[in-house]
């Protein structure tokens, strides 16, 4: 599974393109933040197990990671209590 992201300058740059001929045409656009959960890999935490709702394993072959195409990985089950610094963790950034 591939998702766009804004994670680095590439895709921000890639993105502003898009933003700009939106804008320019007066049409209304959005970015919703989801998270990846098990669709996640530990590259992009550094070296740490993605979290999601269980540790089940994502169904497929590979997906995309800032080293290239890697096999998915079983994510690290998230406790009820980790919930609020997983929002807070996702949103500081960008607020």
């Amino acid at each position: 599974m591939d998702s766009p992201g804004i994670y680095n300058d590439a895709q921000v740059a890639g993105w502003s393109k898009i933003n700009a001929a939106l804008r320019e045409r007066g049409t209304p656009f959005f970015l919703q933040l989801r998270h990846c959960g098990r669709a996640s890999h530990s590259s992009f935490h550094d070296d740490k197990p993605a979290v999601s709702a269980s540790a089940i394993k994502i169904n497929g072959d590979t997906l995309h990671t800032p080293k290239g195409k890697e096999a998915y990985e079983t994510s690290r089950a998230l406790e009820t209590a980790e919930v609020e610094a997983v929002v807070d963790e996702n949103t500081e950034e960008i607020l």
